[in-house]
C-alpha cells in the first residue's frame, strides 16, 4: 500500500502525519476474506450493487430521514439520491463542491460541520 497507493498517502496527510490509513487499508485487504472479496460478493461487474438500495428504498421507516453527501469532484454519480429523493420524504442531498470521493479526507471541516448539523437535525 505504501509503495503502490502514494495518492491514498497524499489525501490523507493533512489528517494524520503517519501510514495509519495505508496500514488500515492493507489489514482490511490482507486478511481473509479480503475487503476486495467482499466488494465483489455485493457487486455485480465494477462498483454496481447486485442488490442496489435505490430499489429498497421504501422498505426504509419513513420517520427516518436519510442524509446523502456527495463530493463534487467525485467519480460517484449523484442521480441515485435524486432517485431516492423522489421515491420518498425526508431525503437529503448536499455537494461539497471542492471534495472527492473520500468527503472526510478531502474536506474535513465541511464534513465535520455537515455531520454535526446532519445528527443536530438542523435542516
Amino acid at each position: 500500500m505504501k509503495y503502490l497507493r502514494q495518492d491514498l498517502r497524499v489525501k490523507f496527510q493533512k489528517l494524520f502525519d503517519d501510514d495509519r490509513v495505508l496500514e488500515y487499508l492493507y489489514h482490511c485487504n490482507a486478511q481473509l476474506p479480503t475487503g476486495e472479496e467482499g466488494f465483489r460478493t455485493i457487486s455485480d461487474l465494477l462498483a454496481w450493487s447486485k442488490n442496489p438500495m435505490i430499489d429498497r428504498i421504501h422498505l426504509i421507516d419513513e420517520r427516518i430521514p436519510i442524509h446523502f453527501l456527495h463530493g463534487g469532484q467525485s467519480w460517484i454519480e449523484i442521480d441515485s439520491s435524486w432517485i431516492a429523493q423522489g421515491k420518498r420524504d425526508n431525503v437529503f442531498i448536499d455537494t461539497i463542491n471542492d471534495a472527492g470521493h473520500h468527503v472526510y479526507a478531502d474536506a474535513p471541516d465541511e464534513f465535520d460541520i455537515f455531520l454535526k448539523r446532519t445528527l443536530m437535525n438542523k435542516e
